[in-house]
């Protein structure tokens, strides 16, 4: 549901986009298993024989309808345990044909849910400050909450302390911002063996742009 929604905002991100930008791009990526084999867990190694991805990339674009298509098609995965900004962010950087114009703004906007792999921080880090130091790129995060209540206070950073810090940690190295994103579970609005769709996911991804 996340995705989807992410999807579904799109278009109205790169007008929003328009209004500070000459000429706004959009890719995505998304990411189940790390791609630097330092960093692989044997879920990892084994992905392709699988007939999984480790990381799945869509070009940046001009053309927002035709990318909120293909997203729309994308499924959760199977993932390992913990999720892979690495693998995400080494994909984004390396694969992305980024304009080379001096005043040109690369930003990165790392979206997860769960701990990292567990091998990973300190090469998140470095990742992240090397390319905002000497890259010029901008790292934002946006930490999804998925849960049967709205979280506040206490509960809130019980939870993020235990499973989000790292997300956080990307966008203060990053020279960026991070945000929280709420997507309830809730019995009482959903049908059987559904998800509820994302709680306020407007205000979501308005913070978000």
């Amino acid at each position: 549901h996340v995705m989807n929604t992410l999807a579904g905002q799109l278009v109205r991100m790169i007008a929003a986009l328009n209004m500070v930008s000459r000429e706004p791009r959009i890719a995505a990526v998304y990411y189940r298993h790390e791609e630097d084999p330092a960093l692989q867990v044997p879920c990892c190694q084994q992905a392709a024989s699988r007939g999984d991805y480790r990381t799945l990339l869509l070009p940046l674009t001009t053309k927002i309808a035709a990318l909120a298509n293909v997203m729309l098609k994308q499924k959760a995965g199977s993932g390992h345990a913990g999720g892979a900004p690495h693998g995400g962010m080494l994909t984004a950087i390396r694969g992305l044909k980024w304009t080379k114009s001096k005043t040109a703004k690369r930003v990165l906007v790392v979206i997860g849910d769960t701990t990292p792999t567990a091998n990973t921080p300190r090469a998140i880090e470095k990742l992240v400050t090397e390319f905002h130091t000497k890259h010029n790129f901008t790292f934002h995060s946006m930490r999804v909450l998925s849960v049967q209540q709205r979280m506040t206070g206490p509960q809130l950073k019980q939870y993020e302390s235990r499973h989000l810090p790292n997300y956080a940690k990307i966008a203060k190295l990053g020279g960026g911002t991070s945000i929280i994103g709420q997507f309830l579970r809730t019995q009482n609005t959903a049908k059987s063996g559904q998800v509820a769709p994302p709680h306020s996911s407007s205000d979501n991804f308005r913070a978000l742009v």
